[in-house]
């Protein structure tokens, strides 16, 4: 086999791979679609059928927060934060991500355990 037939089979090899991984990926979130989708329904049945638990605005914040920061700090790793004279602060692709988790985790709390921020009901 020549060395071009051996990188061809190479590559071949490598796109299979990452096809792989690729379907691996679309799978879980498509599994991740279907899980907010069962939230947003046990949201709006349980938000007609319970006494609202209601909590301080800091602490609802707070929990959320750390939440939607710890999931993105595990999933963009180092490249979560970009250093500038201010401090540490999330890339804008990681902001976005906290954002889409700070409001997946406040719908997960609200329906799940019923809690919500006092601020936002009153």
């Amino acid at each position: 086999m020549s060395a071009k037939d051996e990188q061809i089979k190479f590559l071949q090899y490598r796109v299979e791979a990452l096809e792989k991984e690729l379907d691996k990926k679309n799978a879980n979130i498509e599994m991740y679609e279907v899980m907010v989708e069962k939230l947003r329904y046990t949201i709006v049945t349980k938000m007609n059928t319970t006494d609202k638990i209601l909590v301080s605005d800091d602490a609802f914040l707070s929990c959320v927060d750390e939440l939607a920061t710890q999931i993105t700090e595990m999933n963009y790793g180092a490249e979560a934060y970009d250093v500038d004279d201010s401090g540490d602060r999330f890339s804008e692709e990681a902001q976005d991500y906290y954002n889409e988790m700070f409001s997946e985790y406040e719908e997960l709390i609200n329906a799940t355990l019923n809690v919500w921020n006092k601020q936002r009901e009153i």
